[in-house]
């Protein structure tokens, strides 16, 4: 036996639970933010009172094992969650969001999470589409000038239309070029270069370390190569002549060609630096929640302080909470420079008696 919902009578749900009411509605009309979707994995289950909001819409059905992974599947247009898996080696839930479609700010998808889950501190992001929208362009010109490392097969134009292009695998790190403006209903020009990433399960970054920490695989090797500034007279130019797109040309080089042709301006100034793109808007969107460095620290204390309050506060045992940015500690103060903090400011309340890096607790 599996259990779906029906959306329709989510909405109807959703709509009368007052925090979520409030979580789920949108303040700005528009967002920057570069992620088009994040996975997140957890075994945790997820709370009492969740499933009793979400309960009334469910509703059973009869599919092989072969089929369905998870016992319970809740699909909606803000979020999709599975839980109770078939398999002991999966997940107990899954979480997924689409941070940039729904405008959710990096402490509403944290909160959001601890709602469903109870605690976002072991859930980790597993998968994640990152994206750059680059305007007054077209499908063709970004595929012809496009260069995607690690990637063996020519890109694939899906239905031979011209306006979607897949680079790789989507079971590994897919590229996907496609035409934005067409797909919103825009007349302007509007091209999409998304990329999906996959982490395995053991190089999973916890989801605040994902937020707080810098990125520096962003869109890790695309390079928008400016073909004009190569010469007519090289190898590489004269392949582009008889190739379609520069990745097909790029692959004809040998291994010396194609380490000069990296170090040529060509790559090093490119046509437009995706990188810096992604960034920019990876900044504005975290300075949407501009707490959300304290807000972790608290979080992860908030357990020791609410056993004070309820009574239970003990003195034989020692907790020791974990640092936020241990993945990443050269890049530990990147968020609070980011949020215009300083980077200073660690350093000043360490001063001052609380180590934020590594705290002892004693309860």
């Amino acid at each position: 036996m599996y259990y779906d919902f029906r959306e329709d009578k989510l909405d109807l749900v959703l709509k009368k639970h007052k925090g979520l009411r409030r979580l789920l509605s949108p303040k700005l009309k528009t967002m920057p933010c570069p992620y088009d979707g994040i996975t997140f994995y957890t075994d945790r289950s997820i709370t009492p009172e969740f499933f009793s909001i979400v309960k009334p819409a469910m509703f059973s059905t009869r599919l092989s094992d072969a089929v369905r992974r998870y016992r319970y599947i809740l699909k909606h247009r803000l979020f999709t969650v599975l839980w109770m898996p078939q398999n002991v080696d999966h997940s107990q839930t899954i979480i997924r969001l689409n941070p940039h479609k729904n405008k959710y700010t990096p402490a509403q998808v944290l909160d959001l999470i601890s709602f469903i889950v109870g605690d976002y501190s072991d859930v980790y992001v597993g998968r994640f589409d990152e994206k750059v929208d680059l305007p007054d362009c077209t499908v063709e010109d970004v595929v012809k000038r496009l260069h995607v490392p690690y990637k063996r097969k020519k890109p694939l134009d899906y239905k031979n239309k011209n306006e979607t292009f897949y680079f790789g695998s989507r079971k590994r790190q897919q590229v996907k070029v496609y035409n934005k403006g067409k797909q919103q209903g825009q007349s302007k020009k509007l091209v999409r270069i998304e990329r999906t990433k996959w982490y395995e399960k053991t190089k999973r970054h916890m989801v605040a370390d994902f937020f707080l920490n810098s990125r520096h695989d962003i869109m890790k090797g695309l390079v928008l190569v400016d073909t004009e500034k190569i010469d007519n007279r090289t190898s590489i130019k004269k392949l582009l002549k008889t190739s379609k797109t520069f990745y097909e040309a790029y692959k004809l080089l040998d291994d010396k060609r194609k380490k000069e042709l990296k170090r040529h301006p060509a790559f090093i100034q490119p046509l437009i630096d995706i990188q810096q793109l992604v960034r920019n808007e990876l900044r504005a969107w975290l300075v949407l929640s501009p707490r959300l460095f304290f807000k972790v620290h608290i979080d992860r204390i908030k357990p020791v302080f609410d056993a004070w309050a309820a009574g239970t506060w003990r003195f034989d045992k020692t907790i020791e909470v974990s640092p936020i940015l241990k993945r990443n500690p050269q890049s530990r103060h990147g968020y609070l420079a980011t949020s215009g903090w300083g980077v200073s400011c660690p350093n000043f309340i360490k001063k001052g008696g609380v180590n934020f890096d590594k705290t002892m607790l004693i309860i």
